[in-house]
C-alpha cells in the first residue's frame, strides 16, 4: 500500500497510458500536473483520501484520450469534487 501525497513529478511521465493508484493511503489533492499527461487513457483514483477538486487541466484530458477515469466523487458527502469522471465511488 501506498501513501502520502502523489507527487507533482508524476506529470513528467510524458508517455504514461493507464495510471492506477486506486486503494492505497494517498491523501491531500490531486497535482494538476497529471493535466499534462496527453497519452492518458485511464486514471484510477479512487480509494484513497484524497480531498478538495479535480483541477480542469485534468478534465480537459477527458477531451483528448481519457476515457476512463475514477475517483471518489460519489455519494451525498463525497470526498472529492470531479465534474467530468466517469465513475464516481463512495
Amino acid at each position: 500500500m501506498l501513501s502520502g501525497i502523489i507527487p507533482s513529478e508524476i506529470g513528467e511521465t510524458k508517455s504514461l497510458v493507464t495510471l492506477s493508484l486506486h486503494h492505497n493511503g494517498f491523501r491531500e489533492n490531486v497535482p494538476s500536473e497529471i493535466g499534462g499527461l496527453m497519452n492518458l487513457q485511464q486514471m484510477h483514483l479512487h480509494e484513497n483520501d484524497l480531498r478538495g477538486s479535480i483541477p480542469e487541466d485534468i478534465c480537459l484530458l477527458r477531451e483528448e484520450n481519457l476515457h476512463e477515469f475514477a475517483t471518489d466523487c460519489g455519494g451525498n458527502d463525497p470526498s472529492i469534487e470531479c465534474f467530468c469522471c466517469t465513475m464516481c465511488y463512495e
